[in-house]
């Protein structure tokens, strides 16, 4: 959209290592159902994720567990905040 900027410091990236070089913390804010395959990605980084901010809701339909459970099981290592529910 045109009409609307970006702050500098917000940059954009198709590339998962690019786009998570060096950050504190992500956001995953993706459809329930592709939840457990990008916790999948971000476990395989070279260095994952400390903290994960899930701002996706519903639950795994597969296993029917939690989202924060599914990332948990992928980033055992990561603090996982859900900012919606359920959790």
């Amino acid at each position: 959209v045109p009409e609307l900027s970006m702050p500098s410091q917000v940059k954009m990236s198709t590339d998962l290592v690019e786009a998570t070089r060096g950050v504190e913390a992500v956001v995953v804010a993706v459809s329930s159902q592709a939840v457990a395959e990008l916790s999948a990605r971000l476990a395989a980084l070279p260095t994952p994720p400390p903290v994960v901010i899930l701002a996706s809701k519903g639950i795994d339909v597969p296993t029917l567990r939690p989202l924060s459970a599914v990332v948990a099981d992928h980033l055992p290592a990561a603090q996982v905040v859900a900012v919606s529910g359920p959790c």
